[in-house]
């Protein structure tokens, strides 16, 4: 028969595996989600870089830039 002192160590360890399985599953969670926020930020990134290099060739086609605006062309009844 199992000592009182034995039985309290086994179920320590048995509430110590749980914890570690438990932080195991949450880790797995959380690598998953920074794995999809990380896809998602390539994803914005590509985006940005594809608009910005948009407004560059619309706004090099206009002339110079001043204090970060466009310079827009007149009116077609000008």
């Amino acid at each position: 028969m199992p000592t009182p002192q034995i039985e309290k160590q086994q179920q320590q360890i048995e509430q110590l595996e749980t914890k570690v399985a438990y932080l195991e599953h949450h880790i797995e969670q959380l690598n998953d989600a920074l794995v999809t926020l990380q896809l998602d930020n390539k994803t914005a990134k590509d985006a940005l870089k594809y608009l910005y290099q948009q407004v560059q060739s619309i706004g090099g086609s206009q002339g110079a830039q001043t204090s970060g605006s466009f310079i827009e062309p007149p009116p077609p009844h000008y």
